[in-house]
């Protein structure tokens, strides 16, 4: 089973007849970042994007990994749209203090090919 935000552990589990893959699968996680993601579904699951980054404060490129690889694949949206929400968040590592509005665009799905 894939990676996923909600369901896996920083090392590969068992889940009935299945093996989950874990974080240490996904491009640049540290130790660190998996027990942020661990630690911040303990109480309830990440309900959006924003909340995630919210709850974890992981570094953009390991959030845009974690989305490429499909561990958000969970709330239904397109890997693209994903993206383009992560790139109109206004997270503390970005410094500027700019205020704009997000706009809604229609991306088309990535193809296999964009993926790798």
């Amino acid at each position: 089973m894939p990676v996923d935000i909600h369901a896996s552990q920083p090392k590969c589990s068992l889940e009935g007849n299945s093996i989950r893959l874990g974080f240490n699968y996904v491009k640049g996680i540290h130790e660190e970042h998996m027990e942020r993601i661990v630690d911040g579904r303990q109480t309830q699951a990440f309900s959006s994007l924003a909340d995630f980054c919210q709850r974890t404060r992981l570094p953009r490129t390991v959030t845009e990994n974690l989305i490429m690889c499909g561990a958000m694949d969970s709330w239904g949206l397109p890997r693209r749209q994903l993206l383009w929400e992560l790139g109109t968040l206004r997270l503390p590592e970005n410094g500027l203090p700019l205020d704009f509005v997000p706009e809604t665009v229609t991306l088309p799905s990535l193809t296999l090919a964009r993926l790798c």
